[in-house]
């Protein structure tokens, strides 16, 4: 067994102790022993860079930090209240890469440990054709803090503050495992300095396996003209779970699971891509999904727009989303927020849960289309039995709240689509620029729910109202385009009627 304790493990200062490697910093540490382990307790193993040492003397002093790898071949790598990092701070030497392998075993970081890959102020780093990176692959991955403790989590760290691209993390679980990370946060965000991107953020389980995140934030913000990373976590054939539930005895941590990506203010980067595929995906506890922007578009460069990413969710069973989960694409200021988009065989959101796009500002929010093979259900309530009042903005909503911002249409494809105990669909918004409702489905089942559309027509002009469409599941997309250029031109009033094809529509409302 490789076991590393107590020990301060630093290139950059030659103060390796048992390992002294002094020309570039690089650590590699291997077990191939049977079943042997690699752990690394309250230990620092550091390969970093800074303006007074570049990696190399050539004539072109950009080179690369030390890179920092820990195989092991048939056992595990456990990791717990210790640090790794290859942060490259005021020099043009490139980060090293991160790499932790379990070929055969489990990757374990606990404990308050960090994992850290940055480029500080004013750094040159990588160009955006590069791809620095912290990789961990096992047959299964762990990254745990404390519940009880808000102060101890885990961190893995690509944050970028100079001109170079931000690392990106990439974490996969192989041959069916699991990926559990609880109480920590991954943060790949681009800061005020920062004109380099920032990195990406993936959570692979192949084969059936699966991903869960409880209580822990993924981040790829962007607070400067860099553009953010995205977000990327399959589980193809397997599940992915986000759920923010406390234990009972819990009485500091307030944490909650959370894949945040927002465009921060005075930012002029586009925002990063959330996208989820697997089998099933269940929010639960106040889980949320969030791409946002508060910043403001360069004008100078149509590159850098402000815009929030969008949201995709592609499934082959189903989502759930319970317990005042959420699933928001928006913006504050004037950039246009993202889209929001979910494909799936059931939809289900229950529990005062609610997908939305909206602007709070004067961008303009984009739509939110549902693909609902066989069915979409949309309740207040977790509970069949319980009646709510409807309420706006609980089940999809997509909105504008001020005047000068754009409301985008909601459009839902499926077999059934059930409004039920309280939930609705709406479009609002304070004067005209609303979207429309769009169903096409074989059937609709209203109980106690409701189909809203609140938006008021600017200079009557009758174009600028919201509209609910009932259409027949098989209508096609052109002929809904052209139905809503004839809306949008006021040439449906009450005298139009417009023939279209698709299968018949039924409809039932059996709320008093």
């Amino acid at each position: 067994m490789v076991d590393l304790l107590n020990r301060v493990l630093d290139a950059n200062r030659n103060e390796t102790g048992d390992i002294n490697l002094i020309s570039n910093g690089y650590f590699r540490i291997v077990n191939i022993k049977v079943g042997g382990n690699v752990v690394i307790t309250n230990s620092r193993l550091s390969a970093e860079t800074a303006q007074r040492n570049y990696v190399n003397d050539s004539q072109d002093p950009r080179g690369r930090a030390g890179k920092i790898e820990v195989t092991s071949r048939t056992g595990e790598i456990k990791i717990s209240n210790s640090s790794l990092s290859t942060t490259t701070g005021s020099s043009k030497a490139d980060p090293g890469n991160i790499l932790l392998t379990a070929q055969n075993g489990k990757v374990l970081i606990q404990d308050n440990s960090k994992i850290t890959n940055t480029i500080e102020d004013n750094s040159s780093g990588i160009n955006d054709n590069s791809s620095p990176k912290i990789e961990i692959k096992g047959r299964s991955v762990e990254i745990l803090g404390k519940s009880d403790d808000i102060s101890n989590f885990s961190l893995i760290d690509t944050r970028t503050s100079g001109i170079g691209k931000g690392a990106d993390v990439i974490v996969t679980a192989i041959s069916g495992g699991v990926i559990r990370i609880e109480n920590s946060t991954i943060d790949a965000s681009t800061h005020k300095s920062a004109t380099g991107g920032g990195g990406n953020i993936s959570l692979n389980a192949d084969s059936g396996g699966s991903i869960s995140l409880t209580r822990s934030t993924l981040f790829t913000d962007t607070f400067s003209s860099g553009k953010g990373g995205n977000i990327e976590i399959s589980a193809e054939n397997g599940s992915i779970s986000l759920n923010s539930f406390l234990p009972l005895e819990t009485k500091f941590f307030d944490g909650k699971a959370t894949l945040v990506a927002t465009v921060n203010p005075d930012a002029s980067g586009t925002g990063g891509d959330m996208n989820l595929k697997a089998k099933t995906v269940v929010l639960e506890n106040g889980a949320k999904i969030e791409t946002q922007t508060a910043g403001t578009p360069d004008p100078s460069d149509p590159n850098k727009n402000a815009q929030a990413g969008n949201i995709t969710v592609n499934v082959q069973d189903s989502v759930t989303m319970s317990g005042q989960s959420e699933l928001n694409a928006k913006t504050t200021g004037s950039a246009n927020a993202g889209s929001v988009k979910i494909t799936a065989n059931k939809l289900r959101i229950k529990g005062a849960s609610k997908a939305t796009a909206t602007s709070e500002g004067s961008g303009k929010a984009e739509d939110i289309t549902i693909v609902g093979a066989n069915s979409v259900l949309l309740s207040r309530s977790e509970f069949t039995d319980f009646r709510e009042v409807s309420t706006p903005g609980i089940g999809l909503l997509a909105e504008a709240t001020k005047k000068g911002g754009t409301a985008g249409k909601i459009s839902i494809t499926t077999d059934d689509l059930r409004v039920e105990n309280g939930a609705a669909v709406t479009v609002r918004s304070p004067e005209g620029q609303g979207g429309n409702v769009v169903i096409r489905a074989k059937g609709i089942f209203l109980d106690n729910g409701a189909l809203l559309a609140t938006t008021a027509q600017r200079n009557n002009n009758p174009g600028d109202g919201s509209n609910i469409i009932l259409l027949g599941k098989e209508t096609t997309d052109e002929a809904v385009d052209e139905l809503g250029s004839l809306i949008e031109e006021g040439k449906l009033g009450s005298q139009g009627k417009k023939s279209l094809p698709g299968s018949p529509l039924h409809f039932i409302d059996s709320g008093q």
